[in-house]
């Protein structure tokens, strides 16, 4: 397969924070510094995409992605050196933009969004200005600590593998008459660092589908009764959404659900779902490169791997490991 990787190489390397820092306050911290970490790489000839992860992933620090042209070394002792000269212009923002930022996120409109922060227990807490000071500077202080490479998980605690999201067989979220809402159901997924049951979830997005001919939802939006369908495997959140966004009504609710419940996974539309997912990981390796590609299932299973071994892994899912799956308990929801 051509890809990207054929022309540029590509090096990932991580970063654990330390300390008891506020993991949105670390992504804020990014947010507001990191074009001027990918501006002093782009003037050493190379590509760098700096992120904060949140501990969803077990992954509570940061990411550094960096791409140069094939043949040039990418030593992680020059990719810290580079960074290393960049942190004497890094700027603490002001808290009133730190609470204008948090503001926008706990009051986001996004119907799913607000969804899956509720699914996932994801809470976002405003921090006193004394606390946002001197997390800050613990922040500045973990700027002059090496990268690693590869991904520096934490390690799991009993806390951490205590499922919190909500297992109510029924959910409703904000939702009023003839307002608009999604409605559907989710799968509490658990794939326990196995890549094999990440996948089949994925495969279980595609089968569900969103606004294709043969969706399972297509019905609906023929009869003029929904406005988009949505179906979605969180997989920081190992959580797979699929309903429909229209005006909420419990008839409605119903109706998408028995959609749901009643798909038939045949062998026709299990295979048309595993191509989609295998045609979804090449096209963003194509452009991005392999580790860019694999790097969400990294997160999740909490090792390196290697596109050919997903592929590899997808090929032996079969039609019987899918029904299983696909039988597994979809808990209703809806929300506003």
């Amino acid at each position: 397969m051509f890809s990207l990787t054929n022309r540029v190489n590509t090096r990932l390397l991580s970063r654990k924070m330390t300390g008891c820092v506020d993991d949105y306050l670390l992504k804020f911290f990014v947010q507001k510094n990191k074009e001027k970490v990918e501006f002093q790489f782009y003037k050493h000839n190379m590509i760098c995409v700096w992120n904060a992860k949140g501990k969803a992933e077990k992954l509570f620090g940061e990411i550094l992605f960096v791409m140069a042209e094939n043949g040039m070394p990418l030593k992680a002792e020059e990719i810290n050196q580079i960074f290393f000269q960049c942190i004497h212009t890094f700027s603490i923002p002001h808290y009133k933009e730190y609470c204008t930022y948090l503001q926008r996120l706990t009051q986001n409109v996004d119907v799913v969004r607000k969804m899956i922060d509720v699914l996932s227990g994801d809470k976002k807490e405003l921090l006193e200005e004394a606390v946002y000071q001197k997390q800050m500077q613990e922040i500045l202080e973990v700027m002059h600590t090496s990268f690693q490479p590869g991904i520096q998980f934490e390690e799991e605690t009993q806390e951490s593998l205590e499922n919190t999201r909500i297992q109510d067989k029924e959910n409703k979220i904000d939702v009023q008459e003839h307002k608009l809402a999604f409605m559907g159901g989710f799968y509490l997924t658990r794939t326990a660092g196995e890549l094999k049951r990440l996948l089949c979830y994925k495969i279980m997005e595609k089968v569900f589908g969103t606004n294709e001919t043969d969706g399972v939802y297509f019905p609906l939006r023929c009869e003029g009764k929904i406005y988009t369908a949505v179906s979605s495997f969180v997989m920081e959140h190992e959580l797979l959404l699929t309903g429909v966004m229209a005006d909420y009504s419990q008839e409605l609710l119903e109706e998408t659900v028995s959609y749901a419940k009643n798909v038939k996974m045949t062998q026709e539309l299990f295979h048309s779902a595993k191509r989609r997912v295998i045609d979804d990981i090449k096209f963003v390796a194509f452009q991005y490169g392999e580790m860019f590609a694999v790097l969400p299932y990294i997160y999740v299973v909490k090792r390196m791997l290697t596109l050919d071994e997903i592929v590899q892994e997808l090929s032996e899912i079969t039609l019987e490991d899918m029904i299983e799956v696909k039988n597994g308990e979809l808990h209703v929801i809806a929300a506003g």
